[in-house]
């Protein structure tokens, strides 16, 4: 990896058990997309909270896509080379969020029917 050989060239000689973590900043790849469909959204939401749900549900989609992708078994795997810990988070966030947004998104839905239906 590139950052075993940064490593490796900064620390001639020694040798690694463990090849060092990927760079940090690789979390942060999924950001600009994020924030452009935050910025496209934002005019066009429908109920409080619509920006923060959809945050946290195209970060954790995002950070459970580099978890694919990170080969770090260090830090450990609930369904063992399938599912590790932090795509089970992804998922839990995913499916809170989603729920929450459903459930919002509806009430909103709900509540401009009875506006449009009194004028």
């Amino acid at each position: 990896s590139l950052g075993g050989d940064i490593y490796r060239s900064l620390l001639p000689g020694k040798t690694f058990a463990y090849p060092p973590p990927p760079h940090p900043t690789v979390q942060h790849y999924p950001d600009p997309s994020v924030l452009l469909v935050l910025l496209w959204l934002k005019p066009r939401k429908k109920f409080d909270g619509q920006l923060f749900l959809t945050y946290l549900i195209l970060y954790a989609l995002g950070r459970g896509i580099i978890e694919l992708f990170r080969g770090d078994v260090s830090r450990g795997y609930v369904i063992e080379d399938f599912l590790s810990n932090a795509q089970l988070v992804s998922l839990l966030i995913i499916t809170a969020a989603g729920r929450y947004y459903y459930r919002f998104y509806k009430r909103a839905r709900l509540l401009s029917y009875k506006r449009a239906k009194k004028l």
